[in-house]
Order: structure tokens, then C-alpha cells, then sequence
């Protein structure tokens, strides 16, 4: 996860970040941010209904652990606002035409 928000933030690497990202909710599922992450990729690919359940579950993980989530440099209420957005995109079918 810190590797993809510190490092990658041209096209060329979606693929990877998007491994990376994955492979850290592998490992750790219970952490919002790494959904949140994923979900912007996805809707930066045009993969609609998967980046709509993708910040679903970031909601819900918000939603669980409050406040008290993992990366303290973006505010919580941010956090629920960017997943709402990622979902209205999603169920527009409209965003970025680029993952980052």
C-alpha cells in the first residue's frame, strides 16, 4: 500500500499498483485504505462495477473501525466522502480516464 500512494503515479505502472494492492488486502483485508486505493484503479480503468464493490467494502470497513483507521494523513470524513464519490462514479459509469 505505501509503495503504490509514494510511488507510482503514472499509467505505466497501474498494472503493478494494482497487484500491489490486492496483494495487500490478501494479506490484510480489515484495512480500508488499501479498498479505497483499489477502487480509484479500478474506476480508472472503466471496471465499473468492481471499483463500486471495492468502495463498498472501504465504506464498510470506515464505517467499523471509525476514526481509528490505519493511515492518518488523509481525515476519516474524507475518506467516506472519496469512497462516495468513487461509487457515484461507478454507478454513473463515468471518472478519470486514468487510474492515478
Amino acid at each position: 500500500y505505501w509503495q503504490v500512494v509514494t510511488s507510482f503515479h503514472q499509467s505505466s505502472s497501474v498494472d503493478k499498483a494494482e497487484e500491489l494492492l490486492r496483494e495487500a488486502i490478501r494479506l490484510n483485508p480489515h484495512v480500508a485504505e488499501y479498498y479505497l486505493c483499489l477502487a480509484k484503479v479500478l474506476v480508472g480503468r472503466g471496471q465499473w462495477n468492481e471499483a463500486e464493490e471495492t468502495a463498498n467494502e472501504c465504506l464498510r470497513l470506515l464505517q467499523l473501525w471509525g476514526p481509528a483507521c490505519c493511515d492518518k494523513r488523509i481525515k476519516w470524513e474524507a475518506k467516506v466522502a472519496w469512497a462516495g464519490g468513487i461509487i457515484q462514479q461507478a454507478t454513473k459509469k463515468e471518472g478519470p480516464n486514468r487510474p492515478f
